[in-house]
């Protein structure tokens, strides 16, 4: 397979990550009409992993010049698909996640 470009490496993670949105939100709605409790603590667990990642990620500075910024947008995707996941927020719209901002 030949190497993509930068465009076509984004298009590939935008494309992963709506998938990996779209399955982890699926599991947590079949997880919380199974067992609410065990639904909310798995989620709660998930935020305090990801929240401690991102603050290593913070202290180390690991995205650069711009890490704050990189950092607070990873941040605020995650917060989204958690809010989703909870019931919190409605659900994105596929087609909205696929174009280019």
């Amino acid at each position: 397979m030949a190497g993509l470009s930068s465009d076509d490496e984004q298009a590939a993670d935008r494309l992963a990550f709506q998938l990996l949105h779209d399955a982890f939100c699926e599991l947590a709605g079949v997880l919380k009409r199974a067992n609410t409790a065990a639904s909310d603590k798995m989620l709660d667990v998930i935020e305090d992993r990801m929240v401690a990642a991102l603050s290593r990620l913070y202290a180390d500075r690991a995205e650069g010049v711009n890490s704050d910024e990189v950092i607070t947008a990873a941040g605020e995707r995650l917060s989204a698909v958690l809010d989703e996941a909870r019931g919190l927020s409605a659900p994105r719209n596929a087609t909205s996640s696929s174009t280019k901002t």
